[in-house]
């Protein structure tokens, strides 16, 4: 049996008050206290004994950090994500479109979490070069050409802005690229740039969904176009999601 240390509020950890906190294990260095205190997005570290967990949550508190040594039977597993292009806010309901653009609206009553935000990631990129080689035929004069591709990868680092919406009945959880996105229900609110469209879905969900948690990066949509929360990872956006159904489940 497994437990995590989860903050009962969502701040960033300072990095000096972890390394002092984890001197009480001799499992965890110096190091494991910076980068778990650049990834502080509610939950500070897992995989501990309960014997561990409950010593190091003691000397965390002592540090000013308030956090709870949880049993990780307790943090719920995200469903994987439907992946969609369309997703429409309107009064009657949340209609999802497939990918056949068939229509299924939801009553709003089942959203219970949206999670938004930019959330850098590093993607891998094919890249294809072809150079010509002449090659030489035997025959006095004679050559002829020869077609090769080099093939390579290159990483490159991006931040996507996602949307994450949560549902009580299936599928679960439906999510939805910015810059993938077709935001046609916005009407005369059409703007020329995605992510203004985005932002408008993001209000429009917040609107009319109003039993529903919003994560920091939803929430920060709500009155601005234009800024959005930045998530330096995958991990930590969705650690941010996990800690939030532990909270909800707590209140």
């Amino acid at each position: 049996m497994s437990y995590a240390l989860l903050q009962t509020e969502i701040e960033k950890p300072s990095a000096d008050a972890l390394q002092k906190a984890f001197k009480v294990l001799s499992e965890l260095v110096d190091l494991d206290a910076d980068s778990l205190s650049n990834d502080g997005y509610g939950i500070i570290v897992r995989d501990l004994s309960r014997e561990n967990a409950e010593q190091l949550a003691q000397a965390v508190n002592g540090q000013g950090i308030s956090v709870e040594a949880v049993d990780e039977c307790e943090l719920v597993k995200l469903p994987p994500p439907k992946k969609l292009r369309r997703i429409d806010c309107l009064p009657d309901g949340l209609v999802l479109y497939d990918t056949l653009g068939r229509p299924e609206t939801v009553d709003w009553s089942h959203v219970v979490m949206a999670g938004a935000g930019f959330v850098a990631s590093t993607e891998a990129k094919r890249v294809e070069k072809t150079r010509v080689v002449i090659r030489q035929t035997g025959m006095q004069g004679g050559a002829f050409p020869i077609f090769l591709t080099d093939v390579s990868v290159k990483l490159e680092h991006k931040s996507r802005l996602v949307l994450d919406i949560f549902l009580d009945i299936a599928p679960g959880r439906v999510q939805l690229y910015a810059h993938k996105g077709q935001y046609n229900y916005l009407g005369d609110r059409l703007h020329t740039r995605y992510m203004n469209n985005f932002a408008t879905l993001v209000q429009d969900l917040a609107e009319f969904a109003t039993n529903a948690q919003l994560n920091r990066g939803a929430d920060s949509l709500r009155s601005d176009n234009t800024v959005t929360f930045l998530y330096p990872n995958r991990h930590a956006y969705e650690e941010e999601l996990i800690w939030l159904f532990w909270e909800k489940a707590r209140a």
